[in-house]
Order: C-alpha cells, then structure tokens, then sequence
C-alpha cells in the first residue's frame, strides 16, 4: 500500500503525526510503526467525536446519498439493491444509526 511505503521510506529523522478517525487497529499500526523505526511510537486516542462520522457515496445521479440510510434513498432508473443487501443494511440502521432531526 502506499501509505505504507510512505512510511517505511520516510528519513529516519523526520518524526511523523498520524491522524485518523476511522482507524480499526491503531494499536497494531502503532507496533508496527515502532517495528520499523528507530524511535518509539506513541498512541493517543480521543474517544468523543466533535462531529459524527457518516459513510456516504456518489449515486449515479451525482448525489451524495448517505451509504446507511438505504430506506430514505430515492430509487432511481435502473437503481436496485439485492433483497439479502436491503435486510442486512436495514438490520445495521436498526441497531447503531440513531434517528436524527430533519433539517
């Protein structure tokens, strides 16, 4: 990968600031990071979000449609979504998105 090269090829002497919301195993890349390098690798983790995170994507009409909010999706020509895939993302919205005021 190349964030990977990036970080294996980066001068020894250069100290780097890693940041992310959406990492699942900052604690392997941090081990991994100290593996690799000469100095040791210090994770800091903030656990409160000042702003939420939301998974979106382009539709084809270039709207940007919110990746789990699959009931209030406008259907468009040609656009359909596998039975089983409507079942798991309805299951997903049930048990982790929290409903939100319209704006």
């Amino acid at each position: 990968m190349v964030w990977e090269e990036t970080i294996i090829f980066c001068p020894a002497q250069a100290r780097l600031l890693l940041l992310s919301a959406s990492i699942g195993n900052p604690d392997e890349i941090a081990a991994w990071i100290s593996s690799i390098r000469s100095k040791s690798c210090h994770l800091i983790q903030h656990r409160n979000r000042s702003v939420p995170l939301r998974a979106a994507y382009l539709d084809p009409s270039g709207k940007l449609a919110p990746f789990f909010r699959t009931r209030d999706i406008a259907r468009g020509r040609g656009f359909a979504l596998h039975p089983e895939t409507k079942r798991l993302f309805a299951n997903y919205e049930d048990q982790t998105l929290s409903p939100r005021s319209k704006r």
